[in-house]
């Protein structure tokens, strides 16, 4: 073979050479540029996920927000609950504290003086947190009814500045009571003709008005009993004999009535059923009975039967 056919025979073996490289070329460029492109869409899919995502976040919070404005007004309901029962029970005690005071203000005498400290603004402050207290609806309506009759007893006296006093209680204690206007009249009448009274009729009132403050010191014994309530009712007798319309004696009247179940009871627990029954028909004969005296006589009257005949004296024979 001649040097020249090897020299052929090598140059076509290399052009196959380069063909079959440049196909194996062409066929891994399509799988190249193919993984160029999927790597991006798989960078840019990353994103979307994640701004998917990212919208979860705020409805949590929305969740959480609404169900946090859900609960708060069930919270300060409670709140408010609790705050309305405590507010309550503390009304409820001041109301059993000021029944309690005005009681024993009533029971001593202190009706509707001094002011503001006595029976009357009591019960007014009373009916100020709950106007429907039964208790202090009857006493507020029993101590207007003393106050409308010892009005008209001091205006008979002259005493204008006790007259318009005693008006002003009535009208802030029951401002609708029934006696105002009339008191009022009478009011404006003594302003216009003043009552002047005589040395005498000053004496006598004077005397009047002793004998009602002999009257209470009596009834601050105790126990009280047959013998007190029979020594308040003479020096009521004589304040009266001495000024049959004194001011002063309808409160004490009214004391009176207030002190026999009392001194009915001293005498029951004193084991004198007797004297018990004699303080009950006194009551009855001057007008002075009260339910209360009821269930108390018929305890006397049981006693009393089941008491020993009194001895009959023997004779001689």
């Amino acid at each position: 073979m001649s040097p020249s056919w090897h020299r052929r025979r090598i140059h076509c073996f290399g052009i196959r050479i380069i063909s079959v490289a440049s196909l194996l070329a062409l066929c891994l460029q399509p799988m190249s540029s193919s993984a160029q492109v999927a790597t991006p869409i798989a960078k840019a899919a990353k994103p979307i996920s994640a701004t998917t995502a990212e919208p979860s976040a705020p409805r949590k919070q929305a969740r959480s927000t609404k169900r946090n404005n859900e609960a708060a007004p069930t919270m300060r309901q409670a709140v408010e609950q609790v705050a309305s029962e405590r507010a309550t029970e503390k009304r409820a005690e001041r109301i059993r504290d000021l029944l309690a005071q005005a009681q024993l203000d009533y029971i001593q005498g202190r009706v509707f003086e001094p002011a503001d400290n006595n029976a009357a603004a009591r019960y007014k402050e009373v009916l100020m947190l709950d106007p429907t207290q039964p208790q202090a609806l009857a006493a507020a309506q029993r101590i207007t009814n003393i106050l409308a009759t010892e009005t008209e007893y001091v205006a008979l006296a002259g005493d204008q500045t006790r007259t318009q006093q005693y008006i002003l209680q009535i009208r802030a204690l029951q401002p609708n009571d029934a006696s105002l206007a009339g008191l009022e009249a009478r009011y404006q009448g003594l302003l216009a003709n003043p009552v002047i009274l005589s040395t005498r009729q000053q004496d006598r009132y004077t005397r009047s008005a002793q004998s009602i403050d002999e009257a209470y010191d009596a009834l601050k014994n105790q126990p009280l009993g047959l013998e007190t309530i029979s020594q308040v009712i003479r020096r009521y007798d004589r304040a009266a004999g001495l000024v049959a319309q004194a001011p002063g004696l309808p409160k004490l009247e009214d004391r009176i009535i207030l002190a026999f179940p009392a001194a009915v009871r001293a005498e029951l627990t004193a084991k004198d059923p007797r004297s018990a029954s004699l303080l009950v028909q006194l009551a009855r004969k001057r007008g002075w009975f009260a339910e209360e005296l009821d269930p108390l006589e018929m305890q006397a009257k049981k006693e009393i039967a089941a008491l020993p005949p009194f001895p009959s004296k023997s004779r001689k024979p």
